[in-house]
């Protein structure tokens, strides 16, 4: 039956697979075409013909798919733009009037035609603010003839993160028409911001998931608050990577804080999660490392804020101390995939993805093989679908754990309450006026005949009394020797009373064991009151223990008038106090209660405490 539900299982593994893969390849494409800049298909595109030197080298000819590095100097270009369509057909050259977009990714620069005074598009330009670190477009005029030689000469502001920023400026050269360019554009990264809106808000539920988690006190909730937080703030680097943000509004430089503060939560967030799930081994350190990840990222944030310094230029010094977490961690999570189950191995091996692809993408923003994070973008989405398709699975079952806990929490309290009546039951069955008035006139009558059995009858009598008042309020199991001891207190008392017609046997056994408090003594009682003292001629009360290889047994046998077994449970008045002594020994020690009774031969009733329920 279970290989069947397992081959029922099957199929749908399969389509969540085929599922999550097919998104990471569409994500893995769309950053493929949009890594760089937005791309608008506009009627006429615009190319940089002629050469190129960085920094005080010799010209070189720039050549189409040529990477020109942005981070080893300034980059001069000279040449002429040439207008060309969609389909790689020749135009001609810019003319004057002509208005060209350029998209410039943390670089800014100068544009000169000719003699004229240069085009400036960075930190001096007013329209970009008052800082240069950041992305986005710009838009020049050119004001030159077709036969002018343009110069061009970009410069990098920083030495981490857009080492293809020169290939992004020369490949996102457009003919620029307002309506239409920027619709196009806005049209072609509107996927990022989709994403970007769509992961926010489903941040947003998980986090008001593990708000109600909190509430019902579940404990698996606890990883769920990081996981929305990672989510919201993936959302959140998704819609600050959009490449035409800047169209949408909002300065340069608060966009790449947003970005960078956003990518620094998530991965903080991911690093948080993942010790939730490592081997209990590793969970103390696993915790200690996300820690010193915490405080690295607190540290750069405050830097960035309350400093001269921007996100951009501490990105390499958090890069490279989260790359050393990301290792340790990513030994941790290893250590558990090898060592653990076969379940926690499908739930840790989305974690293992996303700390290599963060390495991944900082050796690729490095080497200039890409830019931005593509590979940790695609490791998210198949760590977001994994944990959503499990959340979603294991969540409706804790939430319905939970529910059962707090309504056994409720049974547990109301059979406290019931534990504490029936104590009081019990005390109450113990010093009925009927046992009072005899005991205290057996005692009477020893005053005349036997003084020192009067004295020690009402010590019994004394300790009697306290015990039962002392059960009211005892809650925890009791050794079996106090226990006997009580029994033996009352039992001499029976004793003043019946002379020869009651016979005590102790057969004990064993004591090395633990009970309710008042759990036997009700039955000796029952045996003395019901059993012997309505048999003409009197009988036995024997109180015996022994010890099988699980349990530890008590029985009190009694060779009094016996009752029907078959009708016990209608007699509900005379056996309260059994059925109370039932309930407690269940509920405090997981213990048994039989009975069997025959008429005229007796009755004896046993009690059955598991070693782990009883023992001492």
């Amino acid at each position: 039956m279970k290989g069947l539900l397992k081959l029922k299982k099957l199929p749908f593994l399969l389509i969540g697979a085929v599922v999550v893969l097919a998104l990471a390849v569409s994500l893995l494409l769309t950053n493929a075409a949009n890594s760089t800049q937005a791309k608008p298909s506009m009627l006429l595109r615009v190319t940089f013909q002629g050469e190129y030197k960085i920094a005080d080298g010799e010209y070189k000819p720039l050549r189409k798919g040529e990477k020109i590095s942005s981070t080893k100097g300034d980059v001069s270009l000279r040449g002429y733009f040439l207008l060309v369509t969609d389909d790689g057909e020749e135009v001609g050259r810019a003319s004057e009037g002509l208005p060209i977009a350029f998209y410039f990714n943390h670089i800014g620069g100068e544009i000169r035609i000719g003699e004229q005074q240069p085009h400036v598009f960075d930190s001096e330009n007013p329209e970009i603010g008052e800082s240069a670190c950041g992305k986005g477009w710009t838009v020049f005029s050119y004001t030159g003839t077709e036969d002018d030689t343009v110069t061009i000469v970009l410069r990098n502001f920083h030495s981490f993160g857009n080492e293809t920023a020169v290939n992004e400026f020369l490949n996102s050269m457009r003919v620029y028409s307002r309506g239409a360019f920027e619709s196009s554009v806005s049209d072609e990264s509107a996927a990022y911001r989709m994403t970007g809106y769509v992961l926010m808000i489903v941040g947003f539920a998980l986090l008001g998931i593990a708000l109600y988690s909190s509430l019902l006190r579940i404990k698996q909730g606890k990883p769920i608050w990081f996981f929305g937080l990672a989510v919201f703030f993936a959302g959140a680097f998704f819609l600050m990577s959009d490449p035409n943000l800047s169209l949408l509004g909002s300065s340069a430089a608060f966009n790449t804080t947003a970005l960078g503060l956003s990518f620094m939560l998530y991965f903080f967030s991911v690093m948080t999660f993942i010790t939730y799930f490592v081997a209990e081994k590793c969970k103390f350190a696993a915790k200690i490392t996300a820690g010193v990840s915490g405080a690295v990222t607190a540290v750069i944030i405050i830097v960035a804020l309350f400093s001269d310094l921007y996100f951009y230029n501490l990105w390499s010094v958090w890069s490279i101390l989260q790359s050393v977490v990301a290792l340790v961690m990513l030994g941790f999570t290893g250590y558990g995939m090898i060592n653990g189950t076969k379940n926690r191995f499908f739930v840790q091996a989305p974690f293992a993805l996303v700390l290599p692809a963060f390495m991944i993408d900082l050796a690729a923003i490095a080497l200039g093989w890409w830019g931005g994070c593509i590979a940790s973008e695609i490791a998210f989405v198949v760590l977001f679908s994994s944990l959503l398709v499990l959340t979603l699975r294991v969540l409706p079952h804790n939430i319905r754990a939970a529910m059962r806990e707090k309504e056994l929490l409720a049974e547990r309290k109301a059979l406290q309450a019931e534990l504490k009546q029936s104590r009081f039951s019990i005390m109450l069955s113990q010093i009925q006026p009927h046992f009072l008035y005899n005991t205290l006139n057996a005692i009477y009558h020893l005053c005349g005949k036997d003084t020192q059995t009067a004295q020690e009858a009402i010590s019994s009598f004394s300790d009697y009394l306290r015990n039962n008042l002392d059960s009211l309020d005892y809650k925890d199991l009791i050794t079996f020797d106090k226990e006997l001891q009580h029994i033996k207190t009352y039992l001499d008392l029976e004793k003043i009373r019946f002379g020869d017609e009651l016979s005590v046997v102790y057969d004990i056994r064993t004591s090395a064991f633990s009970l309710p408090i008042m759990s036997v003594q009700p039955l000796v009682e029952n045996a003395v009151k019901h059993g012997v003292s309505k048999r003409k001629g009197g009988g036995s009360v024997t109180v015996a223990t022994r010890e099988t290889d699980d349990a530890y047994v008590v029985a009190v046998i009694d060779t009094g008038v016996g009752f029907d077994v078959m009708h016990y449970a209608d007699d509900g008045k005379t056996h309260i106090g059994i059925e109370n002594v039932r309930q407690r020994l269940q509920a405090m020690c997981d213990a048994t209660l039989q009975i069997v009774s025959e008429i005229d031969r007796g009755t004896t009733v046993t009690i059955t405490i598991p070693k782990k329920g009883g023992a001492v």
